[in-house]
């Protein structure tokens, strides 16, 4: 059903977003919004039925919030945010959907899918300074290699490092992490000696068959400690696909207390998740105290590409600052006009100021002197483009509109 306090508005996908780590897994990753958490399970007791209800969709987006901020922030930096009360909370959420849903005169259970106002987020984290990412990887397939008393296993059965990359990772972070079948496809496609063996051509060909852009070799070796005859697991993790170089990662894993080796396998899987999810944020930090410049390369295939230039210039206005000024919000003008294929209405106002007579004629005029022969007083063309010139790199290390900004200081 869905929760009618915020009425759940018909959306087009945003970006490709996480599939869940399980068996029978889709060949493709889906788009999702990042800023949707999905089956947050809840179950709350009260006096009233409704009462319960209340409490149970309060919680359920406090824990939604959480599981937000964990798939956006690096978790070293996850401590300086504040510590928002349930007011607070709800005024970042959009709307909510719930599923399975089950009452009785005090109880209520439920799944929720809560999506939260990518704006609002994306201001709490700017104002305290935290930096975040909130790209997308295209999908990893996950190889996990069984190394157990000289045997490979990969789609053998058993393979409990297997089992636990299939039960124990929770899929709600950026990379998308998909596990093969294990059919006769797969095996036919590569082996245990060459996924460890990193034999590209058969990696990038089941990475095909799933659509993923990278693979991820997990080659686990269990050891028995010498001392306490314990098992422990030594992990060798290699990313291929799309980097220069492949990447190899090298962790151990003892148990804890009475841990079996189940549990030992499954934190081992779920700490390299996690490892991965980290990797990728860091890499992908959205930094908004830090200039920097983007090359864009347009391609012009006919009359039809020149005509959406105006339209590709807006949506680049989407990466500004939540609150920049956007060429496609402005209250238009106060004669309508037709607006222009190329120009965006800001850059439209800057380049008629800029060929206008009145802005000629600061040409020879100083603020004192006049200045018909020398060529070395500022006159007030210069002083002016030099404050446009300020501007503009205020307005760039803000990440805001460069183009009215630009157009107030000329004028």
């Amino acid at each position: 059903m869905i929760d009618h306090r915020r009425p759940l508005s018909a959306f087009a996908a945003f970006s490709l977003m996480f599939l869940p780590l399980m068996e029978g897994q889709t060949a493709r990753a889906q788009a999702r919004d990042v800023f949707e958490v999905k089956g947050v399970a809840v179950d709350v007791t009260a006096d009233t039925a409704a009462a319960a209800r209340e409490q149970a969709l309060a919680e359920g987006e406090r824990i939604a919030y959480g599981r937000l901020i964990g798939r956006l922030v690096p978790i070293a930096e996850q401590h300086r945010l504040p510590d928002l009360g349930p007011g607070e909370v709800v005024r970042l959420v959009k709307d909510l959907s719930v599923a399975e849903e089950k009452t009785s005169a005090v109880r209520y259970l439920g799944k929720l899918d809560i999506r939260f106002k990518g704006e609002e987020v994306r201001r709490l984290l700017i104002d305290h300074g935290i930096p975040f990412a909130e790209t997308p990887s295209k999908p990893v397939l996950v190889l996990p290699v069984y190394q157990a008393a000289g045997a490979l296993l990969l789609f053998d059965d058993p393979n409990p490092w297997r089992d636990a990359w299939g039960k124990g990772v929770a899929g709600d972070g950026l990379v998308p992490l998909l596990l093969p079948l294990g059919d006769l496809a797969d095996i036919a496609a590569i082996g245990a000696e060459q996924a460890i063996g990193g034999d590209g051509q058969r990696l990038a060909a089941v990475a095909a068959r799933y659509g993923a852009g990278d693979t991820l070799v997990a080659h686990a070796t269990l050891r028995l400690d010498p001392l306490s005859r314990r098992p422990n697991v030594e992990v060798y993790l290699t990313r291929y696909g799309t980097a220069l170089q492949e990447q190899t990662f090298v962790k151990s894993y003892a148990p804890k207390g009475e841990e079996s080796l189940g549990d030992l396998l499954r934190r081992a899987a779920a700490d390299l998740s996690r490892q991965v999810q980290e990797n990728w944020k860091n890499d992908n930090l959205l930094q908004f105290t830090r200039q920097a410049v983007v090359a864009v390369t347009v391609r012009i295939g006919g009359l039809g590409d020149w005509l959406a230039v105006r339209e590709r210039l807006e949506e680049r206005e989407e990466q500004l600052a939540p609150r920049a000024a956007k060429s496609r919000l402005s209250k238009g003008r106060a004669r309508p006009e037709e607006p222009s294929h190329l120009r965006t209405e800001y850059q439209r106002d800057r380049d008629r100021i800029v060929h206008s007579k009145s802005f000629r004629r600061l040409k020879y005029k100083t603020q004192v002197f006049v200045a018909p022969m020398q060529d070395h007083y500022i006159t007030r063309m210069t002083h002016t483009i030099q404050v446009s010139q300020i501007a503009r790199t205020i307005t760039r290390a803000l990440n805001l509109n460069e183009d009215p900004v630009e157009a107030m200081t000329l004028a």
